[in-house]
């Protein structure tokens, strides 16, 4: 019963999905997940019970991971998820005028353009790299960027599926981060890793994770849809772009030459994360 009552919301969802399609003031943006609804139907006829029971909102943290296995992801995962991204809103309706800061690759690719710009319709992607305002003081002399306040904000306006309440604020309190002690983080990363996200957004994957999971367990977020949350394998973001997106001519850089690079998509130290052997095995 209780596997036929998820693919029975799993079905509500879709039929959903489809009415809204047909509303015009948004008839541009719902165009894409009309296509996408229909892609996904002809190639994912039978949908894992596994994926249907998990009912939490998927949040990812990487530009890279998203653009890898967003073809991946079942349609009402798709349309709930928030995207934390290292880009500029300006960025995603201009992709030949910033090519260089999307990389060609990214820019070129226009079904992923579709998606970042109606999942902007949506509100549900947020700009790491726009300017947000000034960081703003905790009552103890904690410095927050903008940015994690805004998103922190916009969380509250969102609905919790599974505890059917809006989700919480992020916490900033410097306290409990001083006071957390090793074994309750989630992922591999400490308490000097959080504060200096919180104030710096250094976009390290595994502490922007814990962030967002330490206040609301009900959300999902990951580098790259299909990734565990429990284990840890030792694998750099960096080395995942290079070979998948930003050397598409082969050449091979050493890591002190990732280091050594402090443009937005490769942050000088990567938190580890686990990935599948060869997750991204489908074509983009």
């Amino acid at each position: 019963f209780f596997k036929t009552k998820l693919r029975q919301n799993h079905h509500d969802l879709k039929t959903k999905f489809r009415s809204k399609s047909k509303c015009k003031h948004n008839s541009k943006t719902d165009g894409f997940i009309k296509k996408y609804l229909k892609n996904y139907q002809s190639t994912n006829n039978n949908v894992k019970d596994s994926v249907l029971m998990d009912m939490r909102r998927v949040v990812f943290v990487s530009l890279n991971g998203l653009y890898n296995s967003w073809k991946k992801c079942p349609i009402h995962v798709l349309y709930t998820s928030i995207l934390l991204l290292p880009l500029k809103k300006d960025w995603i309706y201009n992709p030949s005028k910033y090519k260089t800061q999307l990389t060609p690759k990214v820019a070129e690719s226009k079904p992923f353009m579709e998606l970042l710009r109606w999942k902007d319709s949506q509100n549900l992607i947020f700009y790491m790299l726009d300017e947000h305002g000034p960081k703003v003081e905790t009552e103890d002399d904690v410095f927050i960027s903008p940015f994690w306040l805004k998103l922190s904000t916009h969380l509250e306006t969102l609905y919790d599926n599974i505890h059917q309440i809006k989700y919480k604020k992020l916490i900033f309190d410097n306290k409990y981060w001083e006071n957390r002690k090793k074994t309750q983080y989630k992922f591999n990363t400490n308490y000097e890793s959080i504060i200096a996200e919180l104030y710096f957004v250094t976009m390290k994957f595994d502490t922007m994770r814990e962030i967002i999971f330490a206040a609301n367990p009900s959300l999902n977020p990951v580098a790259y849809y299909g990734q565990e949350s429990n284990t840890f394998k030792k694998i750099s973001e960096s080395k995942l772009l290079r070979d998948d997106i930003f050397n598409e001519e082969g050449d091979q850089q050493t890591d002190s030459e990732d280091n050594a690079n402090d443009e937005w998509h490769i942050s000088p130290d990567y938190d580890p994360y686990d990935i599948d052997p060869n997750p991204f095995t489908d074509p983009l």
